[in-house]
């Protein structure tokens, strides 16, 4: 009983014990540029996502260029993240 409650709020501990189930989604991500017209170029990629936990599984997959920015405006931690792990998830 106390082990389903946890679950219940904490999905991840389920997906610890059991194994995550596979999604695959198509997002938008951002990603940056070092061309001399643009700064970042967003991308429509395939990614795998757990069903239970929405943890990404695997690096995304670009599919196609959607946009190009030649300025871009974003909060001090979404800039870390993207310089991180090279790639932002918009949604």
């Amino acid at each position: 009983m106390f082990r389903f409650i946890k679950e219940f709020f904490n999905k991840g501990l389920k997906c610890e014990r059991l194994g995550h189930i596979p999604e695959t989604k198509i997002v938008k991500i951002r990603k940056e540029d070092n061309g001399l017209n643009c700064l970042m170029k967003d991308y429509e990629a395939e990614i795998d996502y757990c069903e239970r936990c929405y943890k990404p599984l695997t690096e995304p997959k670009i599919i196609k260029q959607i946009d190009w920015y030649n300025s871009v405006s974003m909060p001090n931690s979404r800039w870390q993240e993207l310089r991180e792990k090279g790639y932002l998830i918009i949604h």
